[in-house]
């Protein structure tokens, strides 16, 4: 089986029925430590279009948890920025 076209096909369906900025999640240089020597995110860019699934793998430790905390605005980044639908994500 060919993927690359299914890949592709879901893509186009899915940007069809999706404004340009509906349900987009964008980390840009996402960066953030725990105390001095625990680095986890060290610049991420992520960006998840609308109507795609995507997975996050790596190992215990790795920041996956803390990137997904950060773009729903549960953790403060150290530096750059993350966005849902063009919004700006602030900690309340």
């Amino acid at each position: 089986m060919n993927y690359s076209k299914s890949w592709d096909g879901l893509e186009a369906a899915a940007s069809s029925r999706a404004t340009p900025s509906s349900g987009r999640i964008l980390l840009r240089n996402a960066t953030k430590s725990f105390g001095r020597n625990k680095n986890v995110l060290g610049g991420l860019d992520l960006e998840v279009r609308p109507g795609c699934v995507y997975a996050l793998l790596g190992a215990s430790g790795c920041g996956k948890t803390t990137a997904l905390s950060a773009a729903v605005g549960r953790i403060k980044l150290d530096k750059g920025t993350a966005r849902v639908s063009s919004e700006k994500v602030l900690l309340h």
